[in-house]
């Protein structure tokens, strides 16, 4: 049902639980069980933000007159620096 449909609302997964497994569910479990169907057809943000620089070389290598700039900005947990890109 999410591979089909990502945008697919928590209310209507819970509805089906209940309509085909017979079991009641709890919205946050619901929840859950979409990001990780999302995450099982489409790979985590992590792993995805790590492949969009190989992805954008690509692009500029094959696609004449294509040019990016990237512009990163260090993770922050209020004034300490936690990670520097």
């Amino acid at each position: 049902m999410v591979e089909s449909d990502p945008s697919t609302p928590i209310a209507t997964i819970i509805s089906f639980i209940q309509t085909s497994m017979r079991d009641n569910t709890t919205y946050k479990k619901a929840w859950l069980a979409k990001q990780q169907a999302i995450e099982d057809v489409y790979g985590n943000w992590e792993q995805s933000y790590n492949r969009l620089l190989c992805l954008l070389q690509a692009m500029q290598t094959y696609l004449s007159g294509f040019v990016y700039k990237l512009k990163t900005s260090p993770i922050t947990n209020g004034e300490e620096v936690l990670e520097n890109q």
